[in-house]
């Protein structure tokens, strides 16, 4: 099973990869 936490940090992943370029991590700014 996916930890809801995981799960919430891929969402974020995700919503983020669809704005930034993918060399960029840009989850770690939320983080």
């Amino acid at each position: 099973t996916i930890p809801v936490r995981d799960f919430a940090v891929q969402k974020i992943e995700l919503a983020n990869a669809a704005n930034c370029p993918p060399i960029f991590i840009c989850c770690e700014k939320l983080a």
